[in-house]
């Protein structure tokens, strides 16, 4: 798998403000702690969409 690909996949925060410091964002992107939580749990379905 190229770098590229890797990264694209992997789990990660990224927070942003605006210049006046009026507003925050951060994007959270969980896919394989959830996988690894519904694995390890044994969550059904609804509980992993929830989580």
């Amino acid at each position: 798998m190229s770098l590229k690909k890797k990264f694209k996949f992997k789990d990660r925060l990224i927070k942003g403000i605006d210049p006046n410091g009026q507003f925050k964002i951060s994007v959270v992107k969980t896919t394989d702690v959830v996988r690894t939580a519904q694995k390890y749990h044994n969550l059904s379905l609804l509980n992993t969409i929830l989580l």
